[in-house]
């Protein structure tokens, strides 16, 4: 049965069959980028979400982990330090639950990229990803955090490296400040893809089925031709893709599903940003309306760390608090005098996504390497320094084995270069990339028409915020594959 055209239907009744141009697995950025721009086209296109339509959580942050997060966030890398990889399940992915930063790739990255992978530079030019993320922009309204947003947590950061902490650029044209970002705004005021690409797709005849978790990958020798899955209560779906399968669903899940389905040489050089939050004290209470995400500092790139105001929920932010017994509940009542920043890693290390058959699920093994180790030191280091320099009475670094609170330039100084030890860190990254290797066509290496549009089909960890680098190369590949016939 083939429902209306342009919906977005809420799981299913009955058995469903599909068919179009293009089937879509997964509605996130790079999903609702492809869709927007293959219906702009007039070619027909299905979308398939696992996760159930946008909504925004109530509460103090947990309910979000349940709601909007694969595993209630609990996804963690296996390896030496724990890692927690945080992966939106909603229609609009992880950019309903994101703080909405948009940053350019450095050409720089890019150029490196396109040394070491020479298919890159042919499959995403750069004169046309900077011409597609312009146009972007503008379609998301991304601009710079006005300084309405921009309260005590990005007072503090610009009073410590003043001329290198600048105002991030974010597509929230309705931000008003609420710090609920992460929990999906209940304004509404970001340019999340359910917000603004899937609605522009479902008016061009674009069909999204959520609470629909695809399983297989059909094909017709070593062309792909459809998918097969089944919605949330059991019912079955199938889809006939008479051009292409384009897979979108995370760089977790988009190699997991081609393991799955028995594709080789899939899943190597998966990467992504590890982040820890050092957390300050002031003698005052931080200002509780301002962006999530608005002060960036990225001098620190050459060493491969980023630092970042982080406006957490009530409930995250209790769990970035060292201590036990007393001196936790004293630090806890405190809470609405801390400042939490976060220390943003570009890894030297690689892992890996494995299919582990006991689970039927994917897996994630990623391991820092002593360089990476080192750098992440430093970072710290620079926050901390630069809370103390703004004002804070004391700053947690968050690393075991070193004071779990630090309140002289000395102490900062001393802990600089020190190493750190594997498993002394609680890391958790939301930018997660690699683990597919496609051709210059977009398509997976050795197979047709199975085409990887997201941030699994990237060389590497670009070291800034992604989700510009996201759509812009979406919208490379859609504006290819929409002159593709059958």
């Amino acid at each position: 049965m083939n429902p209306t055209a342009g919906a977005l239907l809420d799981g299913a009744q009955y058995h469903v069959k599909e068919e179009a141009d293009f089937v879509i697995v997964g509605a996130g950025a790079a999903g609702a980028t492809m869709a927007r721009w293959l219906t702009a086209a007039g070619r027909s296109v299905v979308v398939v979400e696992e996760g159930a339509p946008a909504k925004a959580a109530t509460g103090d942050g947990l309910a979000a982990l349940r709601d909007l997060y694969r595993d209630g966030g609990t996804t963690s890398a296996q390896g030496p330090d724990p890692l927690l990889l945080l992966q939106g399940k909603t229609v609009g992915g992880s950019s309903f639950v994101s703080g909405s930063v948009h940053a350019a790739l450095p050409e720089a990255t890019w150029q490196a990229w396109a040394a070491r992978d020479p298919v890159w530079r042919q499959r995403i030019p750069w004169q046309k990803l900077e011409a597609a993320r312009d146009r972007m922009d503008q379609e998301l309204a991304v601009q710079k955090t006005p300084r309405s947003l921009l309260t005590d947590d990005a007072d503090a950061l610009t009073r410590a490296m003043p001329g290198q902490a600048m105002p991030t650029w974010r597509g929230a044209p309705g931000c008003v400040g609420n710090g609920r970002c992460f929990q999906g705004c209940p304004k509404a005021g970001k340019s999340s893809a359910n917000v603004t690409l899937l609605p522009l797709a479902m008016q061009r005849g674009a069909r999204i089925h959520s609470r629909c978790a695809i399983e297989t990958i059909e094909f017709q020798g070593t062309r792909a031709i459809g998918v097969r899955g089944h919605f949330a209560n059991g019912y079955r779906f199938e889809a006939r893709a008479h051009v292409a399968v384009i897979l979108a669903a995370g760089a977790v899940q988009t190699p997991g599903l081609l393991l799955r389905n028995g594709i080789k040489d899939v899943g190597n050089g998966w990467t992504c940003h590890p982040t820890l939050v050092v957390s300050g004290l002031w003698n005052k209470t931080v200002g509780a309306v301002g962006a999530t995400q608005g002060v960036d500092v990225q001098a620190a790139q050459a060493h491969g760390i980023d630092i970042e105001t982080l406006r957490l929920p009530p409930a995250w932010r209790r769990m970035t608090v060292p201590g036990f017994g007393g001196k936790l509940a004293e630090r806890l009542d405190q809470l609405e005098h801390m400042v939490t920043w976060q220390v943003r890693l570009r890894p030297e290390a690689t892992g890996r996504v494995r299919w582990a058959k006991l689970t039927r699920r994917p897996r994630v093994e990623f391991a820092l390497t002593t360089a990476d180790r080192y750098a992440l030191s430093r970072g710290i280091a620079l926050a901390a320094e630069g809370m103390l320099r703004a004002g804070a009475l004391a700053v947690w670094p968050q690393v075991a084995g070193w004071n779990d609170e630090i309140s002289s330039l000395k102490q900062v100084h001393e802990m600089a270069n020190r190493p750190i030890q594997p498993g002394a860190l609680n890391l958790v990254a939301s930018h997660l990339f690699g683990g597919v290797s496609t051709d210059t066509r977009g398509q997976v290496l050795g197979l047709e028409r199975l085409v990887v549009a997201d941030a699994a089909a990237l060389p590497g960890a670009p070291g800034v915020p992604p989700l510009s680098l996201i759509h812009a190369a979406a919208t490379v590949l859609a504006h290819y594959w929409s002159e593709i016939k059958a």
